[in-house]
């Protein structure tokens, strides 16, 4: 008889109140203590502040944002998001060769972009558009990236956003590399 009391009361959605506004509602069988993703927010906000984290200025962007208080400890979060961390990150020499490229070509273009929220590219061309991969060989050959790269493709390919990829070994030429981007520009016009 208990048991199957306990499991009525068990799946049964309780009422509770809201652990940042107070405010009673129904929890999910999941256990939540707030009431809403924002009340979650505002929460987290002020329990950062309170245990040593805080407000401050990403030195990319200069928008504010909220560090958690261990991971200030461990001197990271020093940037509001993923992109202003990569975009504040040195260039590698094929980044450089591509930018070079891309500059000789006089084409508009914006370095580090974010495409469909999730993907960084190297270079982004707006009016083509066109996103541009320079393909270390090392970081490239590891398991997880190219699983990274294969998802990378198809949502490019479902969101109809052209991508070129261009191997480390073909920017140590870097007649063959503008010739090649050319190339790749005028079929997409």
């Amino acid at each position: 008889m208990t048991h199957s009391m306990n499991l009525t009361t068990h799946s049964m959605n309780l009422a509770i109140h809201c652990l940042s506004c107070i405010y009673p509602f129904k929890a999910s069988a999941r256990r939540t203590t707030y009431c809403s993703k924002e009340c979650r927010q505002t929460w987290e906000k002020w329990d950062s502040i309170r245990r040593g984290g805080g407000v401050d200025t990403c030195p990319e962007c200069g928008n504010a944002f909220h560090r958690k208080p261990r991971r200030v400890k461990n001197g990271k979060d020093l940037y509001c998001s993923r992109i202003c961390a990569v975009r504040n990150m040195p260039r590698t020499w094929i980044e450089d060769a591509l930018f070079d490229a891309l500059r000789v070509l006089n084409v508009e273009f914006i370095e580090q972009e974010e495409l469909l929220g999730k993907y960084i590219v190297d270079a982004y061309l707006p009016s083509y558009n066109l996103a541009i991969e320079a393909q270390g060989s090392y970081w490239h050959a590891k398991a997880a990236t190219i699983a990274s790269d294969n998802k990378k493709r198809t949502a490019f390919i479902t969101n109809k956003i052209n991508l070129l990829e261009i191997a480390e070994e073909e920017f140590r030429d870097q007649e063959w590399l503008e010739t090649k981007i050319n190339a790749v520009l005028i079929r997409i016009s």
